[in-house]
């Protein structure tokens, strides 16, 4: 979809949080294509065109793919205290993790893609292939990738036309990415998912999906069961063989990380985010948090940098 000017700001944006400020603020002002109001769950790509760039200091707030168009450019970036200037060519690929932190500049001309993938999206893309404890991309910045690429260009074009082929398309498209990226960069504790007992690779993946869905509400091993197509207990054994996580255990961790992204974000206090999450209060889910994360909810947001004003009782 192209925009005019006029309309940039009706449709929802890629959000980063600027460490600066601590609020969240759209990624750049150059957008001139986004797939938001094509309702692509979990997947947003946008193309901007900007005649200088300077992102100030960011903390990615999804897993983003970021696809150069040229022209080719000097860019500079700035991640953990450490400064790199390289050439970045059109078809270049970098890639940004959700909750790392950099700084990317350009006294030049840029022209970029990027394809925003939501953590929920990544593992259950990834969840039938690897173990989700053990995908933790690494930024990557300038590098060739010709199938990232091929991909990251269908999805642009699929944005530009409009989604012509429908979604199912789209989702396959950012499926395939999501995979490729996972395992070409996703660290070195990345480990394949066993396969030989357990759920299949459908029934792990729908199980998940639902969780990701009803993650709010009150999660029962027999709805759990149901969305795998298998009886409560027979489900139960074979989740754990699966994600060596009990069905109760996963949740729970799902309900952290999903904390950690509304927390980053800064827009609602600690008990919206308690009962936005599935907690049963503002105290449970500070227990859970510490239990998982080794600090308090408070600590965690501070060390973000997000608006602290965010986390006090109201």
């Amino acid at each position: 979809m192209q925009l005019s000017n006029a309309s940039q700001h009706d449709l929802r944006r890629e959000m980063v949080l600027d460490r600066s400020t601590g609020k969240l603020r759209p990624l750049a002002n150059g957008l001139i294509a986004c797939s938001a109001h094509l309702d692509w769950n979990g997947v947003l790509v946008e193309q901007h065109r900007l005649s200088q760039y300077d992102t100030g200091l960011i903390m990615w707030m999804n897993h983003v793919i970021c696809l150069h168009l040229g022209p080719s450019v000097d860019l500079d970036y700035q991640q953990a205290g450490s400064q790199l200037r390289q050439r970045i060519e059109p078809g270049h690929i970098s890639i940004h993790p959700f909750m790392s932190e950099c700084r990317q500049s350009a006294a030049q001309g840029v022209d970029f893609a990027i394809i925003s993938l939501t953590p929920e999206f990544m593992a259950v893309a990834c969840c039938d292939m690897f173990s989700p404890h053990s995908v933790e991309l690494s930024s990557q910045w300038g590098i060739t990738d010709s199938y990232a690429e091929s991909v990251c260009r269908a999805l642009l074009q699929e944005t530009l036309n409009g989604s012509p082929t429908g979604s199912m398309y789209a989702q396959s498209l950012a499926t395939s990415l999501a995979v490729h990226v996972a395992s070409q960069y996703g660290g070195s504790k990345l480990t394949m998912q066993p396969m030989a007992e357990g759920l299949s690779a459908n029934q792990l993946k729908q199980a998940i999906e639902y969780v990701h869905l009803h993650l709010g509400e009150d999660i029962s091993l027999k709805n759990m069961a149901a969305a795998a197509g298998l009886s409560p207990f027979h489900f139960a054994r074979q989740f754990k063989k699966s994600m060596g996580l009990s069905p109760y255990q996963f949740v729970l961790k799902q309900r952290v990380e999903k904390s950690k992204q509304l927390l980053v974000r800064g827009e609602k206090c600690l008990a919206e985010i308690a009962v936005d999450v599935g907690f049963y209060d503002q105290s449970h889910f500070a227990q859970q948090f510490r239990r998982h994360c080794g600090i308090t909810p408070k600590k965690f947001v501070a060390q973000c940098g997000s608006a602290k004003a965010r986390v006090v009782k109201r």
